[in-house]
């Protein structure tokens, strides 16, 4: 038995661990990409102060704020003008269209955002 350091915390343990006792990183496993993923898991949760924020995944971010935004207020905004164009129902359709469309669109850029996030986080592992 020899003592090695975790790659995540730096401690001292024991290469017959499997995970370290101290920040619960995995040690020895042998499938190498999911010990990557568990320990980037952990790292983001006991270090979350510390996470670098990708610049890629910020403007996604930022994208999505906007399309909401402009979502939303497109949709409110087409059934206000077809109120006043006695045309309610269609009005209403064409809002809840609007606000769907909105919500499948900002679902997606937000999990490209998360998937550029978790790359970041791997490679800078």
């Amino acid at each position: 038995m020899a003592i090695i350091q975790c790659q995540n915390c730096g401690k001292n343990v024991s290469n017959k661990a499997k995970e370290c006792p101290h920040c619960k990183s995995i040690i020895n496993d042998t499938n190498r990409i999911e010990n990557i993923i568990n320990n980037v898991k952990v790292r983001t949760d006991t270090l979350s102060n510390k996470k670098t924020r990708n610049k890629v995944a910020a403007k996604f971010s930022m994208v999505v704020w906007f399309i909401r935004i402009l979502g939303y207020f497109g949709g409110i905004i087409s059934l206000i003008i077809y109120a006043q164009l006695d045309n309610f129902e269609i009005g209403l359709l064409v809002c809840v269209i609007t606000c769907i469309v909105t919500w499948f669109s900002t679902l997606m850029f937000e999990a490209i955002g998360e998937g550029l996030q978790l790359l970041e986080d791997i490679k800078n592992k």
